[in-house]
């Protein structure tokens, strides 16, 4: 049996296309972990502290997160300030953690203004990989955060 050009063409195209064709489309999709991130950007995380509200040098402050573990950020409100990571958060309850928060030092002075943002880490795991006391330069753009607070120092 004599198979035309036509005919071998056609049985070799169509599975490379067909092949070729998948992963375009596996690939286009979201990946589970994208599609958890962006799921989570959308879960609302209330932090005790409010705009405007005075704080002390160190203070205790309160977050819910409804998914993840929170990591608290602090920086001072000029804009090229880098984001000092805060204390662990603990647990209080289901959905609520509190944390140590450092506002400054001794000699900061009053009415010195700071912005607090709280991010959800996937778990308290991930939350551990950022170290007390070490700067961001920038907020990690994949993790779900709250909007910045502005505080005022007492």
């Amino acid at each position: 049996m004599k198979l035309s050009r036509k005919w071998m063409y056609w049985a070799m195209a169509v599975p490379v296309l067909g092949a070729a064709g998948l992963g375009i489309w596996r690939y286009s999709q979201p990946s589970t972990a994208h599609a958890a991130a962006a799921t989570a950007t959308m879960s609302p995380i209330a932090v005790s502290t409010k705009p405007g509200d005075p704080v002390n040098r160190i203070e205790h402050l309160t977050c819910e997160v409804t998914q993840g573990w929170p990591v608290i950020l602090v920086r001072d409100a000029n804009d090229q300030s880098p984001w000092w990571v805060q204390g662990r958060a603990e647990r209080q309850e289901a959905q609520r953690y509190s944390a140590r928060a450092h506002f400054g030092n001794e000699t900061t002075e009053s009415g010195q203004r700071y912005q607090i943002v709280v991010l959800s880490a996937a778990d308290e795991s991930a939350a551990r990989q950022f170290e007390t006391g070490t700067t961001l330069d920038q907020i990690p753009a994949d993790l779900p955060r709250s909007e910045p607070i502005e505080v005022v120092r007492r």
